[in-house]
């Protein structure tokens, strides 16, 4: 194995050095952009889809709303000035059943 992997560092480094330096820039700048492009898409998909538990909201409901959302640990979002709260859309029906009780 370490033999096969020192014949792969040798073909790569004879490769870089056939490669003029605009072709070196040209191809940096590929992995970069392929290493950038995998680091975001990874960052999407990680990332919460979130559903809007209540639009239209008054400050006063919204601060009562928020307060109840953090003493359940529950990750939200505020938009549209704090007047719509969102959750994450696995939990909109079940948090609005329970705020509703």
């Amino acid at each position: 194995m370490p033999r096969a992997f020192d014949q792969l560092l040798g073909q790569l480094g004879g490769f870089w050095k056939g490669l003029s330096a605009a072709q070196k820039i040209a191809f940096l700048s590929v992995v970069l952009i392929g290493v950038g492009s995998i680091a975001l898409l990874t960052q999407l998909a990680r990332q919460r889809d979130y559903g809007t538990l209540y639009a239209n909201l008054t400050p006063e409901d919204s601060s009562r709303i928020v307060d109840f959302l953090s003493t359940q640990g529950v990750a939200y979002r505020l938009t549209h000035a704090a007047t719509v709260i969102q959750v994450p859309v696995d939990r909109v029906y079940d948090l609005r059943l329970e705020l509703a009780s």
